[in-house]
Order: C-alpha cells, then structure tokens, then sequence
C-alpha cells in the first residue's frame, strides 16, 4: 500500500518532537513506514503572504492533492483544511483525520470576544472551518481522535458509519524522572499561551492559592500566540500583585519538557475546550497531577483521569492538596498501554484497509 500523508512537511519527519497536529503526522508516517507502509508527504510549503495557512489550504495543496492523488493507493489528509480537493477525487479512496470541532462549535473561543477585530477574526475563521467540512464530509472515513470528537461529528450531519475513534498517543520519552524531584510548592502550566487555553482563569486560582500558601510559585511554559494576550496576562499579574509570584517562561525547548513537566508539583489546565488533551497526559505520564474545571470541555476518557473543581476556590483547594500527592504507578501504566503509538497506528491501518476494501 501507498499512502500519500496529506499536509505533513517533510521537514517535521527528521526534526524532534513537536506539538499539535504536526506531532500527530509526524507520528503516523513514521509508524506507518516501520510497519512496511510506503509513505510520501503531500505539501507545497506555506506561501509567505497574510493569512499564509488559510490561502494554502485553499489554493496551493489542493491544487497538489488534486495533481497526486492518483499516484497513492489512500491519500490521508491530517487534518480537515487539507481535504478540500476531495470533492473532485474519485478513484483514490480518501481519509481525514478531526482534531476537534472548536472553531465551529465554539468560535468565541480563539479570541476574547471583545472588540470588533476578535470578533471578525472570530467568525472568519468559523467560515473557514464550516467549509473545510465540505472536504472532509467526502472522505471515505473519518478518524476522530476522541469519543467527544465523533458526538460533535455526527451532530454536524458527518455520518456514524463512516466514523472511527482513534486516540492520538503519548510519546515515550513523556515519563517520570528519578532525578528530578517535583517541587510542592511549584504550581505550573504548560501548553500554548492562548486565550482558549484560558490561562488567565489559572492565574485567577492560583491568587486563591497563594492567599492560603506564600510559598508558592506559578510557572506559564508555553510558545505564546499573540502579543495582545501575553500583555493582558503581565497586566492581569501586575493587577493582583503577583509579579513575584507568577512567571511566564516562554517557549521551552524539546529537551527540557519531561524535565519541567516533572518539576511541577501540580499543572492547572483550565482551558475552556480541548478535541484531545494531549498536555494533560504528557504531564500525567511525567507523575504530575492535573486539575481541570468541571465545565471545560475535554474528551471524557482523558477528562476522568484529572482531577475537577466548579469554581476558582474549589479548584484551588484540590490542586493545594495535589500538591503532596504521587499519581499511582498503576494510573500511569494504564495510561500509556490505553494511549500507544502501536494502538493508533494498529486502528489507523484497520480504518485504511476498510477503505481499499470498500473502493
């Protein structure tokens, strides 16, 4: 079998590790191709213009995927923007992966609804995502990466049969270090800085917190997306005078995650909507605790395994005391036997040879 990987750039397969959807196609072609699977990139490279992704979703890679599709016995786009050639694809049969349905569902979610600018970025990009859909209803079968992921499908019209979950997995080097012993009185974050993560939330529970432990510090780790929210968090600290208390890290290079994962005492992760929640089981893999809020919307198999509050004192009060407890080995094992890499790829190559079978 030939698969072409639809939206993977070539230069991610021989980089480190890397977050998001790039981690995710990273990871398919790589266990594809050690299971014997030929495999190829589809991708034209990002032209350097104003809104860059959503002009090369639109133009250049389908364009590409209407040119190559014929050379691939399955073409597999990792994500719906790269399925918008399928439509006019007849022969080749046709696969996408949906990370989520936030853009759609939950658009005010991206940025702070607040001013003109956000809320017409807002809804440009539910546009966009509504009709990336319109690619991605013509795929022959779709991979959602949680049970969550599939409820929100079928209530957009995506129909059942055509659906298979398949969980994205931790990688192995996520663990928890001997050498490194967590800090209690270390509260962290670590994720992309972006409003939807909420983080502005965590350092509202972490003000509870502190009132209750002086001791404590506060670390936001994470490549940060937009300056106007990076300058909104330092006024949000300066305002509840906690600059010597909270500090915002930055990005934090590959080699030095597991290390900051494992150095947190506990992670809050408030974040108002996740398709998987690929953060909260790196830091569960690396032995640190996880506390979300009850109203957040994340899959509930990665959901259950974190510990929940309704309101920023409550929330406060359960990471205090996380901060003096060890996740159970067991917790950990059956996490990283429920989310492998051999699983995925196992369900991913079932889902690709239905699709032959039925073409």
């Amino acid at each position: 079998m030939k698969v072409g990987i639809i939206g993977l750039n070539p230069e991610k397969v021989s980089t480190g590790y890397v977050g998001g959807i790039d981690s995710y196609a990273k990871s398919l072609y790589e266990g594809l191709e050690n299971r014997g699977i030929e495999v190829e990139c589809i991708w034209t490279g990002y032209p350097r213009t104003p809104l860059s992704k959503t002009i090369h979703s639109f133009i250049p890679m389908t364009k590409e995927t209407l040119q190559s599709a014929k050379d691939f016995d399955l073409i597999h786009a990792v994500q719906p923007g790269f399925s918008l050639a399928f439509p006019f694809i007849k022969d080749t049969p046709k696969v996408v992966t949906m990370h989520d349905m936030i853009p759609k569902n939950m658009p005010n979610t991206i940025n702070p609804p607040k001013g003109l600018r956000n809320r017409l970025f807002n809804l440009f990009n539910y546009f966009v995502f509504s009709s990336w859909l319109i690619g991605a209803k013509r795929a022959d079968k779709i991979i959602a990466v949680s049970s969550q992921t599939e409820k929100e499908l079928i209530d957009s019209g995506f129909k059942a049969s055509k659906i298979d979950v398949v969980h994205e997995f931790v990688p192995s080097k996520f663990r928890k270090l001997e050498e490194v012993e967590s800090d209690e009185k270390l509260v962290g974050y670590l994720g992309p800085v972006t409003y939807r993560k909420n983080i502005h939330y965590a350092i509202e529970v972490f003000e509870e917190m502190a009132k209750r432990d002086d001791e404590l510090k506060f670390q936001i780790c994470g490549k940060i997306d937009k300056k106007d929210y990076l300058n909104y968090l330092k006024k949000l600290i300066k305002e509840k005078n906690l600059e010597d208390k909270v500090s915002i890290e930055g990005f934090i290079p590959e080699d030095e995650i597991v290390e900051k994962y494992n150095s947190f005492g506990v992670m809050l992760f408030p974040t108002f909507a996740e398709g998987f929640g690929l953060p909260i089981l790196e830091a569960l893999k690396c032995g640190t605790p996880v506390v979300v809020r009850e109203d957040s919307l994340i899959p509930k198999e990665i959901k259950s395994l974190c510990n929940s509050g309704g309101s920023k004192e409550e929330i406060a009060e359960i990471a205090l005391k996380k901060l003096k407890e060890e996740i159970p080995k067991e917790m950990i094992k059956n996490l990283t036997k429920k989310f492998s890499k051999n699983k995925m790829i196992d369900k991913t190559i079932e889902t690709y040879n239905e699709v032959c079978e039925i073409n």
